[in-house]
């Protein structure tokens, strides 16, 4: 409700303030709320609605009237913007008593869970010295991550043996596409490549690092340096 007040009706705040302060006298005590600040609300609804009248009826409708209103109006919702703040701000307030105060109930974030299984990291091409990689779910699509995931973090080894731990491998960072290339910086000679990855949730923590998955290179043919000629075949 705090985000959609400033757009209400003249009508509609009178009406929607009233319950507020009505409710606020009621429970503010029990919530923590002071009695300056409860009877601060309940004057400013009542100079408001004052004010509207004021600036409806004919017989006392005038420029001056108007402008208090609205003077009236921008006081009220200041106020009720900072209450609202304070009321959010408290820990013992339950949601059901910010619906009787006609406020709106913050969404709780979503749960961002450990991962407790490690990404499948599959290699799906090779290029030169670059390899592209896809990464999902155990069990799941080709493109699929577990609720709360928002990427993975990368490990490379170059070796004929992947080490048992993630201390031991290069970190490449975080990769947020299912889908992607690494460049291993791999020597020319004939040499086996290891990737191995930890699922990364939204709040930066990793769940257990999956088997290295190897990708074996092989030597590249050299090239021809400027001025060499290239041998043919018999």
């Amino acid at each position: 409700m705090k985000g959609t007040i400033a757009s209400m009706t003249d009508s509609g705040l009178a009406t929607w303030s009233s319950n507020f302060a009505a409710q606020l006298a009621i429970i503010g005590l029990a919530i923590h709320v002071s009695p300056a600040v409860i009877a601060a609300v309940q004057q400013a609804t009542t100079d408001f609605g004052n004010a509207l009248a004021a600036s409806t009826d004919e017989s006392t409708r005038t420029k001056v009237t108007i402008l208090t209103k609205q003077q009236m109006r921008t006081a009220l919702l200041a106020l009720i913007s900072q209450t609202i703040s304070l009321v959010n701000g408290l820990p013992d307030v339950t949601d059901q008593q910010k619906i009787t105060l006609g406020m709106s109930i913050r969404k709780k974030p979503t749960p961002s869970p450990v991962a407790s299984t490690p990404p499948v990291g599959e290699c799906v091409g090779v290029s030169g010295r670059n390899v592209q990689f896809r990464v999902h779910a155990q069990g799941g699509t080709k493109r699929s991550k577990p609720p709360g995931q928002q990427g993975v973090m990368a490990y490379i080894f170059i070796g004929d043996a992947a080490p048992t731990s993630v201390e031991g491998w290069r970190s490449l960072g975080l990769v947020t596409r299912s889908t992607f290339e690494v460049p291993t910086g791999a020597p020319d000679t004939a040499c086996t490549v290891w990737l191995t990855f930890q699922w990364v949730n939204t709040k930066g923590e990793t769940g257990p690092a999956g088997p290295g998955v190897p990708v074996c290179l092989p030597a590249l043919s050299p090239v021809p340096q400027a001025g060499e000629k290239m041998r043919l075949a018999a």
